[in-house]
């Protein structure tokens, strides 16, 4: 692996994509596209399954979303996501699993891991458990987390879902229909260091108690 890193013409491409979002000119940098994107993207993905299995002893899949925006119910009919998203799914694992997250923008790199939405079913087991002592559990490997500039994804829902008190202690958490956590950096500069992979990686491992915790059920 090395020093492997992403070219920091992937920048400058997604800067010139959100400035020229449109059919013909993505068109004639098709090859561009293909050189700092596509396949950088490809090997990150390869090298990044490498290393969650390293550190979770558990094998993952990648998906690399497709850069063509679905523009059927939006009111934002521009073609093209102008961001690099990838996610990490551990293999065997139903969808409900977490994930971790990659996300390239124009302004910054987003590390996460999570679950987006709880099914039905492991949505009850999640409020069960909130409510009972791995809720005290999560609690505070949250505010470990937190302390070390980790941020939670908002809750969906405004009241407590029934049949939980209101006032329950960790009410907030009873809030989400699915749970995720942050690392946020500016500019997107740790994806052109040296040895990307490695240095992901290390900041995934800040984030795998959350792992931990929703994998255990």
């Amino acid at each position: 692996m090395g020093d492997w890193s992403f070219d920091p013409d992937l920048a400058v491409f997604l800067a010139d994509l959100h400035a020229n979002n449109n059919r013909d000119w993505f068109q004639s940098q098709k090859k561009r596209y293909e050189l700092v994107y596509k396949k950088p993207a490809a090997a990150f993905s390869d090298m990044m399954v490498d290393q969650l299995q390293s550190l979770t002893g558990v094998a993952h899949r990648s998906k690399t979303y497709r850069i063509n925006r679905d523009v059927r119910f939006s009111k934002d009919k521009t073609p093209y996501n102008c961001h690099l998203h990838i996610s990490f799914t551990p293999e065997g694992r139903d969808e409900a699993s977490p994930s971790w997250f990659f996300g390239l923008g124009l302004e910054k790199l987003s590390l996460g891991v999570g679950v987006f939405g709880f099914s039905k079913d492991k949505l009850e087991t999640y409020r069960r458990r909130v409510d009972g002592a791995p809720g005290e559990d999560l609690e505070e490997l949250a505010k470990a987390l937190q302390k070390k500039g980790v941020r939670f994804g908002d809750p969906d829902l405004k009241r407590v879902p029934k049949p939980y008190d209101s006032e329950h202690p960790r009410a907030d958490w009873l809030k989400h229909k699915g749970l995720s956590c942050w690392l946020d950096f500016d500019g997107g500069g740790r994806a052109f260091e040296n040895d990307t992979p490695s240095k992901v990686s290390a900041e995934f491992k800040k984030l795998a108690p959350l792992y931990d915790w929703l994998m255990e059920f």
